[in-house]
């Protein structure tokens, strides 16, 4: 019980640390400034010139963006993974596993993309997942259910899509041994690209689009009825995934589709959505 008290003291001491403290190693202003920067962007350069900044739900959106990034992980998340963590290292024999799959013999630069392009086809397959089973579908819903799109709906996400592909995450990071400062960079890199590929903002990518996702594909995988089978276009970071392995989706006349989730009355309350994974079929 002390251990659990403690975590959740230092959790809470360092989020208060974090907001007096500006620095570039500081995840809450990060979150900040790349979200600032992306919205000027959308207001300067908008891709949809009829989208309007102040939308509905736009307050719901941004409120996901710093529940699941900082308000989730503090009100007992952080805390109870850091308990299990502690737990888990301790069983016998697990310490000499860590850093079992060994890269530390490359540069920083070497190992952070390593770690990257590993993560990230590990969400890949995680985010399939959650198109595919039943459960983890109407826990995805939530994050499918945005009408616009824009970049606070990257982490527009139901508080259970935390555990799903953090517990992955972090048996993948233990087993290769991955430190802190890898950790940041890959969360930064990842928080940047997933804002430009949900802003209502276009880069044209080019022959660049068959290795990193784009707004222009990624709308498609928001489509409210889904161009084939269970979804397309489930990149995170690397669209290579999607083209590797046939569930990329781009049709040749450039259009985009009505997005949103499709023949349900899904809530469109914070709380409604919060329980409906667990509510009767409709």
């Amino acid at each position: 019980m002390e251990k659990l008290a403690s975590h959740f003291i230092h959790g809470w001491q360092g989020l208060f640390l974090q907001l007096i403290h500006p620095a570039w190693g500081n995840f809450f202003w990060l979150l900040v400034t790349i979200s600032a920067a992306v919205h000027i962007l959308e207001i300067l350069f908008p891709w949809r010139k009829d989208q309007k900044i102040l939308r509905p739900q736009l307050g719901l959106d941004m409120f996901y963006m710093f529940f699941n990034m900082f308000l989730f992980p503090l009100l007992g998340f952080a805390t109870l993974s850091a308990l299990l963590a502690t737990l888990f290292e301790s069983l016998p024999d697990i310490a000499s596993v860590r850093g079992w799959i060994s890269i530390h013999a490359f540069p920083d630069v070497i190992q952070t993309a390593i770690l990257f392009v590993l993560r990230d086809f590990l969400q890949w397959n995680i985010h399939r997942m959650l198109h595919i089973v039943p459960f983890l579908w109407r826990l995805h819903e939530v994050h499918h259910s945005a009408e616009i799109m824009s970049y606070p709906v990257q982490l527009r996400y139901h508080w259970a899509e935390n555990i799903v592909y953090r517990v992955p995450e972090y048996l993948m990071f233990f087993f290769i041994g991955a430190n802190t400062k890898h950790v940041f960079w890959i969360y930064a890199i990842s928080l940047f690209i997933g804002h430009l590929n949900h802003a209502n903002f276009r880069i044209r990518w080019r022959f660049l689009k068959y290795l990193i996702n784009t707004s222009e594909l990624h709308i498609w995988h928001h489509a409210r009825k889904t161009p084939r089978g269970y979804g397309v276009n489930f990149a995170l970071t690397f669209s290579l995934w999607d083209w590797l392995f046939g569930t990329a989706y781009e049709p040749a006349d450039g259009s985009t589709p009505e997005i949103g989730v499709a023949d349900r009355k899904f809530p469109r309350t914070l709380w409604g959505q919060l329980i409906w994974p667990w509510g009767k079929e409709k």
